[in-house]
């Protein structure tokens, strides 16, 4: 195939997905909304699947923001494989306020902790020996002065620098990573990614 052709394919395949971002659901106590790419809705758990072939990502969030407080979810993938990244995170536009947990594909007992405020300020760090094929409960505490990542009620992290103060929508995301420094090398095949729980508690 010529490469102007696969290149308007993969475009359009793009396009089709993100225009698929009207639909909105209740699930956990919360009203989300799906952004973009194969969101599925099931009784107790929301299904994301991206494609290594194609140029995809999965995506849907609160409608409502949130500021300091308690923040839990459960999320997995069926296979954690080269090429993809699981996410959960508070996010505002340009990132004045970020704040994740993420799951790289070819580190399958790694997840990383960032916090943002602006994008030109932020700390990372990582922990390792979780199976991100299992199912783990992880929460982080935000709070003016620090922010403690935990898993399975275990305190893994906590970062003090460039902590966000403003309020935020919640996201959940499953998207296709083709750097070997972030995500990995990508590859051909169908993943899911299983979010089975969210709720936030606001600080006192």
């Amino acid at each position: 195939m010529k490469l102007w052709l696969l290149v308007l394919i993969l475009l359009a395949a793009c396009s089709v997905t993100q225009g698929k971002s009207a639909k909105q659901f209740n699930m956990w106590g919360y009203t989300w909304k799906v952004d973009r790419g194969k969101v599925a809705v099931k009784k107790d758990q929301v299904i994301l699947t991206i494609n290594g072939l194609q140029c995809i990502d999965s995506q849907f969030e609160t409608v409502s923001t949130f500021g300091y407080g308690t923040y839990t979810m459960r999320f997995y993938q069926e296979t954690s494989e080269s090429g993809s990244v699981a996410a959960g995170y508070s996010y505002s536009k340009d990132s004045v306020t970020e704040i994740d947990v993420e799951q790289q594909g070819q580190y399958p007992e790694r997840w990383d902790f960032t916090n943002w405020n602006t994008l030109e300020n932020h700390q990372e760090s990582f922990v390792t020996g979780y199976d991100s094929t299992e199912v783990h409960t992880i929460s982080y505490v935000w709070l003016p002065n620090f922010i403690a990542w935990y898993i399975d009620g275990k305190l893994v992290m906590t970062h003090t620098i460039s902590i966000p103060s403003e309020p935020a929508a919640f996201i959940f995301n499953y998207w296709n990573s083709n750097d070997p420094t972030w995500g990995g090398t990508l590859f051909a095949g169908t993943r899911r990614m299983h979010v089975t729980y969210f709720s936030y508690t606001e600080s006192q």
